[in-house]
């Protein structure tokens, strides 16, 4: 039936040891005849994983959740990553594509969105990679990124010159988007005291979603509004309201579990407000099992300077850069 394997007798112990035990596994055993059988052979089920190619595969339902287990060993340098898998795993609100260079001992994860346009300005795809020459192996012969096309990615400062590498020889027009501090809350009740008394806080819902975007820097931006729409029906969200009970300042949650858009209006400024969002948000997130963290712009000095008054702190060699190809 079939004639070879890669498996010692051990290796096949313990596959079915652990299959018998309910241990996530794509792979599936195979014996030339049963009861009596001469051969076994463990090997990759076609219905558990999908191979985009040699490089890479896509990962199931039931391989995301050890992922997260996986991930989390390596924060705070996944934290992005792991916020997107954490997500993903209890919310399919906003789809996206996991993919690993090898199972389960992975190196390098992509998270690839689905977009219905080529041209979609939140085309973002995220890497995470804990083997820099594994993470260069991948990109060049995997057919994850389409260099002919536009697309956006984010990744960690340290992979930078991967990439550029890429980019020079492709011959791709690149352009930086922003570069960005990474803060975390590591322990909340690190979190100062804030007086919210007088303060009418609730949730967004989808009739903010004009009021947001149109206050957001990447409103000018088909899809702008189709983003906001999922994180606000999907994703915790947190305002404060005027005595009409219309929001007048804000904070949101990406799909990497990051909070942002944090904004208040022009004329509620100065009242403390945003201090009293992130401590809500950050509270929310802790009790929802979510991590705890932003993205800072460098140059918003007044944001970080806030976040780090609320006790977020940073690792100062760490930044994650965004930029768009094509």
């Amino acid at each position: 039936m079939l004639t070879y394997s890669n498996f010692s007798y051990s290796n096949v112990y313990g596959f079915i040891h652990g299959i018998n035990r309910n241990k996530p596994t794509t792979q599936q055993v195979v014996a030339d005849s049963w009861p009596d059988f001469k051969v076994i052979i463990c090997r990759p089920d076609p219905m558990k994983c999908t191979i985009t190619n040699q490089m890479t595969m896509e990962l199931t339902e039931d391989q995301l959740k050890v992922a997260e287990i996986e991930l989390e060993k390596y924060l705070p340098r996944s934290q992005q990553m792991y916020g997107f898998v954490v997500l993903r795993n209890r919310v399919k609100s906003d789809p996206a594509q996991i993919f690993v260079d090898k199972w389960p001992h992975f190196s390098v994860v992509f998270c690839k969105p689905f977009c219905k346009q080529e041209n979609d300005p939140f085309r973002i795809i995220f890497v995470f990679a804990t083997n820099e020459a594994v993470l260069e192996e991948t990109i060049r012969k995997s057919s994850l990124i389409d260099w002919t096309t536009y697309f956006g990615l984010g990744i960690n400062n340290s992979h930078m010159e991967i990439f550029k590498k890429m980019v020079s020889e492709k011959n791709v027009p690149c352009r930086k988007i922003s570069v960005c501090h990474r803060m975390r809350l590591e322990d909340i009740s690190k979190l100062p005291p804030i007086d919210s008394s007088g303060i009418s806080l609730s949730s967004l819902d989808e009739s903010h979603i004009g009021l947001v975007s149109q206050t957001w820097k990447f409103v000018e931006h088909e899809g702008a509004d189709g983003m906001i729409h999922r994180m606000i029906s999907n994703f915790p969200s947190c305002c404060v309201l005027d005595a009409d009970g219309r929001p007048v300042s804000w904070i949101l949650t990406y799909n990497s579990c990051a909070m942002g858009m944090l904004y208040t209006l022009l004329e509620h400024r100065g009242k403390g407000y945003a201090k009293v969002l992130i401590s809500s948000m950050a509270k929310r997130h802790h009790a929802l099992g979510l991590p705890v963290y932003c993205f800072i712009e460098e140059e918003n000095t007044t944001s970080y300077r806030l976040f780090t008054n609320l006790g977020f702190t940073e690792d100062p060699s760490y930044r994650k850069a965004w930029f768009e190809f094509n």
